[in-house]
């Protein structure tokens, strides 16, 4: 395998959670399903092609490049290899993880040459001036720490861990393969690069120990961009990363106030002219995935808000994944909606209702009207610990959804 020796800063492309082959439930409800599921295919070959255009020294991958039910399909395998041969001589290091691990029932992997997997029996490829150190799960459920199962550094080398593991503890993720960041700082490592975690985090930045992301959205918990991690190993042993972009579709949420609609027309007016915008907005990207939340005082609440929507409809949801199927689906980029969340409230003139002195709407409405209160009220939920982005990004929607959602309910109660 082609040694690094020159003395110029080392080039590394990390990448992890690949899962490559599997579909995306969308596509079974809305369309385009075999697009969804080529989705991980093209992010590798952008993945490939950048591996090549940026020349780097060396390919990492953190596990999980297949996902359980694809260990056992050979056509995966099959693109994951003409893939990898696309590198030619650039070394490829990688670990399994809880998805794809080592089990007697599937047939051992012939790597391309430029390729090795790392385990417990082999869990070092040296490189020259750098070592890669890893070790393949040998079961789903690694319940143990591997940190303490690598190999110590070698001296006057670079030394990489790649590991698939649940660092820190992070909750919603299988706690697999757990360690600390003290526990890896501790091995005296260069960096640590990680899987598993599917939302790019850089834990800690000396020793690097970093989660580039998965390589491509597949639902709606994979929201926004999905990367993999250009890093630059300098002279003096530090790290420097760049995060790219390498998805082929997105998947993302927007909001849509519908204060000033009215009707089913304005409605789908409204969500084309947001579609185009985010079309607009796209890159290189195949496709677009929309989450769609409809908020504000609106006279179309009741309707969203009813068990049925229409004859022809069973929801809203229905209706709009037709609409845009029929106005998106087939373009270049496509668009599907995966669900429409309905946060609208009832509609209210809250100046109206604030003159109305001998009327509990009017009381409520002055009392809510007040400045004072709002900012107490947002206060008081940073005080108990609740201090998140949105509450900066949308205080003062939140605050009128909290209104006329009140009022609302105020009115049906004394109706």
């Amino acid at each position: 395998m082609r040694q690094i020796a020159h003395e110029n800063p080392i080039r590394i492309l990390h990448m992890a959670d690949l899962h490559i082959g599997s579909g995306m439930a969308v596509g079974r409800r809305v369309g385009r399903e075999e697009d969804l599921t080529a989705a991980t295919w093209i992010a590798l070959d952008n993945i490939i092609d950048l591996a090549l255009e940026q020349e780097v020294d060396i390919v990492t991958i953190g596990g999980d490049v297949f996902d359980r039910v694809d260990q056992h399909n050979p056509l995966p395998r099959m693109k994951l290899m003409k893939g990898l041969k696309k590198l030619g001589d650039i070394p490829v290091a990688l670990v399994r993880g809880n998805h794809d691990h080592l089990t007697p029932s599937v047939a051992a992997i012939d790597w391309p040459d430029n390729v090795k997997e790392l385990s417990k029996d082999d869990p070092t490829l040296d490189l020259g001036r750098i070592c890669v150190h890893g070790i393949s799960y040998h079961r789903e459920k690694q319940k143990d720490d591997l940190v303490p199962k690598y190999p110590d550094p070698v001296g006057g080398r670079v030394n990489i861990g790649l590991l698939h593991a649940n660092v820190g503890g992070q909750q919603g993720h299988d706690p697999y393969a757990p360690t600390d960041v003290d526990t890896l700082t501790a091995k005296g490592y260069q960096a640590w690069l990680l899987g598993h975690i599917h939302k790019r985090q850089v834990l800690e930045e000396n020793p690097l120990i970093l989660y580039p992301g998965n390589i491509q959205g597949r639902h709606a918990g994979e929201m926004g961009p999905r990367t993999v991690e250009l890093v630059t190993i300098t002279e003096d042993g530090g790290a420097t990363t760049e995060t790219r972009r390498i998805h082929a579709v997105l998947w993302k949420q927007i909001g849509l106030d519908l204060s000033e609609v009215a009707d089913d027309e304005a409605l789908l007016n409204r969500i084309n002219e947001a579609i185009d915008n985010e079309k607009a907005a796209l890159d290189s990207e195949r496709g677009l995935v929309l989450r769609l939340r409809l908020f504000g005082a609106s006279e179309l609440h009741e309707r969203l808000s009813a068990t049925r929507w229409s004859k022809e409809h069973e929801s809203i949801t229905d209706l709009v994944q037709e609409y845009v199927h029929d106005a998106h689906a087939m373009g270049d980029p496509f668009v599907l909606i995966d669900k429409v969340q309905v946060n609208t409230t009832l509609s209210f003139d809250i100046d109206e209702l604030c003159e109305l002195d001998d009327n509990v709407l009017g009381v409520i409405a002055q009392m809510f009207d007040d400045d004072t209160l709002s900012s107490e009220a947002l206060a008081e939920l940073r005080d108990v610990g609740i201090d998140i982005l949105e509450l900066d990004e949308r205080g003062e929607e939140m605050w009128q959804e909290a209104i006329h959602g009140a009022l609302g309910r105020i009115r049906g109660r004394t109706e």
